[in-house]
């Protein structure tokens, strides 16, 4: 008796949803000139159209998994160049960084150098050793700690 009751009660709404949403299409053309749909007569022009049904879909479920795999794959290609940028990106932040301690011991060492030596010399177009003033030295020395502050902080 219940299942009874039951199995009318589901096929009366079944019935009534494919009822409401079997309504009719109107088709109308507006003052300016474009085509519209709807569930209602948009204008006095307003016709009724003839919806075929769509046919049952042709996509079985192997080919649709086998249309998962392009876009896996291409997912997969695209994280692993951005994994491959990182990479890269990483051992060009690590050859800078070596890069710049390299920069900060030469630099150290060369004001070690030149602090410690009682003359500094330049040498002219012939090739000779010519002494720097001592403000030419202090110049020299003050550029040296600029490189040393950019290289090593």
């Amino acid at each position: 008796m219940k299942y009874g009751l039951v199995c009318s009660i589901t096929a009366g709404i079944m019935f009534i949803s494919l009822h409401v949403s079997a309504g009719p299409i109107y088709k109308w053309v507006d003052e300016n000139g474009q085509i519209h749909y709807g569930e209602k007569p948009g204008n006095a022009s307003a016709r009724p159209v003839r919806v075929k049904p769509s046919p049952p879909s042709q996509t079985s479920q192997t080919e649709s998994q086998q249309a998962g795999p392009p876009d896996r794959d291409r997912l997969l290609h695209s994280m692993e160049q951005d994994r491959l940028a990182r990479q890269e990106k990483r051992n060009k932040d690590k050859k800078d960084l070596a890069d710049r301690k390299r920069q900060c011991v030469k630099a150290r060492d060369t004001l070690q150098q030149y602090t410690a030596a009682a003359v500094l010399y330049d040498l002219d177009e012939q090739g000779n050793r010519v002494p720097l003033s001592e403000a030419q030295r202090r110049r020299v020395i003050a550029q040296l700690e600029a490189r040393i502050k950019t290289h090593c902080d």
